[in-house]
């Protein structure tokens, strides 16, 4: 009878470390992609804010300037 009862916790204890493994698998998922979709946005930011103010910004145009109604 006590053979049995170490069979069931042995198996309840290598599904438990299993199901944790699954949730550590699944974290590192959402922390890959939620990662990669805030540099997505950081770059952008970044390129925009580059583009608004950095060197080449002499040659943008105001269209409500040109706009002499």
């Amino acid at each position: 009878m006590g053979r049995s009862l170490e069979k069931k916790l042995f198996f309840f204890s290598k599904s438990f470390v299993l199901k944790q493994k699954k949730k550590f698998y699944m974290n590192l998922d959402t922390v890959v992609i939620s990662f990669g979709i805030s540099s997505l946005v950081i770059g952008i930011t970044i390129l925009t804010l580059y583009s608004s103010f950095g060197p080449g910004s002499e040659n943008l145009i105001d269209p409500f300037e040109e706009d002499d109604d």
